[in-house]
């Protein structure tokens, strides 16, 4: 149900866990969760006209940070180490690496950083 699904985000934005997978669908909701609330902090700030000041931007840099786990777990369903997440940065490497990332299924079965996330 949605309810337990945003109490799961709830709980792993706050738990800032790096450990373990997270398959591709627990991912998108993952995304689709913080896309909501993204465009709900940013009417708040339009509303406060604080938008386009240092408190906006401080806003957006800490939850970029807080979804950090998210992907680095999302690496680990691939089999791979957070530290692909730099690959990213790279402009047009980093949109095909995105696809890769968002769209591949994860590793069948336990994999070096945990057991398969759909088992």
């Amino acid at each position: 149900t949605g309810g337990r699904k945003m109490e799961e985000y709830i709980h792993d934005l706050l738990s800032f866990n790096f450990n373990g997978r997270m398959n591709r669908s627990r991912y998108w909701m993952t995304v689709l969760y913080g896309f909501v609330l993204s465009i709900a902090i940013s009417i708040v700030l339009n509303t406060l006209g604080l938008e386009n000041t240092a408190i906006g931007g401080i806003i957006n840099f800490a939850f970029c940070i807080l979804c950090l786990p998210f992907t680095v777990r999302r690496l680990h369903d691939l089999n791979k180490s957070g530290w692909w997440y730099l690959v990213f940065l790279i402009p047009i490497i980093g949109f095909f690496f995105f696809f890769y990332f968002g769209f591949f299924k994860g590793t069948d079965g336990p994999n070096a950083y945990g057991p398969d996330p759909l088992r």
